[in-house]
């Protein structure tokens, strides 16, 4: 039974925020993050590019001994786990999370929705999934973007945070509501903040370098691009080599984001795009700004 949960945003450092809560001794979230395990019944069903699909479920864990084997190792440590799809796909994954804890404590993570809809075209794009420009994809969203294509392509729906956090707030008593910036600058503050909210010691210390997971944009070199992404020969004669002069696993992911991190290079919005973009998110910002009591308008200079 998982005690809380990391369950989106997607592209909103979901993956930053959960490597560094488990640091904290007292916190256990497992490796793969994005198990997918409360969309069980929706996973099976979507589609997309097979190479996509093949990759997406290489790393999912929907059958309930291998998920309930992910904590093998947690002891006495709160569990969670990090899926920022489970914000987007609440209808599917909020009955499914009730099932197995109703107590449940949700951390969700809001960014700047023609940001996040940018970064995860570009996620897309980097990784050769995505060939159509940025514009087509805001042009074709209405009619594109709806199951069972695999959410990770529903670049603009997945945008309209309001009735998604309204459903987690319905569903569960402790929901945590922070948004990107907070994660990725002064981050100890809100780690501490989540600490405090899971009801444990708040231990994060300022100065602590943060660690960028999963950062979007186009490769500056493709080749070293691969050779990151895809397992060969070489990286597994090199691996042995790599562990035996970095023998701490966090030293040793810390490197490899730097090295991956310094290959890809940022993108900027087209400025019609981002114009376009937020005529169509601000009636749905400012109502849930006012839900949360966040102005997130004025947070993201909109």
């Amino acid at each position: 039974m998982v005690d809380f949960i990391i369950a989106g945003t997607f592209k909103a450092a979901t993956s930053t925020l959960s490597y560094e809560l488990a640091r904290h001794p007292d916190i256990f979230i497992p490796k793969p993050k994005d198990p997918y395990f409360f969309l069980a019944k929706l996973d099976p069903t979507l589609t997309g590019p097979s190479a996509f699909l093949s990759e997406h479920r290489a790393s999912t864990v929907l059958d309930r001994t291998a998920f309930d084997q992910l904590f093998a190792d947690a002891g006495a440590a709160l569990t969670g786990e990090a899926t920022p799809l489970y914000l987007y796909c609440h209808e599917q994954a909020i009955p499914a999370i009730r099932a197995e804890n109703p107590d449940t404590k949700i951390i969700l993570i809001l960014r700047n929705p023609a940001d996040r809809a940018f970064s995860n075209f570009n996620h897309n794009r980097k990784d050769g999934f995505e060939k159509r420009s940025f514009a087509e994809c805001i042009d074709n969203w209405q009619e594109g973007e709806s199951l069972p294509l695999h959410p990770f392509f529903h670049y603009i729906r997945a945008g309209f945070y309001d009735a998604q956090v309204a459903a987690y707030q319905a569903a569960f008593r402790a929901v945590k509501i922070v948004t990107y910036e907070q994660v990725v600058s002064n981050s100890h503050l809100i780690l501490n903040e989540i600490a405090a909210f899971l009801g444990i010691a708040p231990s994060f210390e300022a100065g602590e370098n943060l660690i960028r997971l999963n950062k979007s944009g186009m490769p500056r070199l493709a080749v070293l691009h691969r050779f990151i992404k895809r397992e060969n020969a070489l990286k597994s004669a090199l691996r042995p080599v790599y562990r035996a002069a970095l023998r701490s696993p966090d030293a040793r992911r810390r490197l490899a984001e730097r090295v991956k991190n310094f290959n890809i290079k940022s993108q900027e919005m087209p400025r019609e795009c981002r114009a376009r973009l937020n005529a169509i998110y601000s009636t749905d910002i400012a109502r849930v700004s006012e839900r949360i009591g966040v102005d997130l308008a004025g947070k993201w200079g909109l």
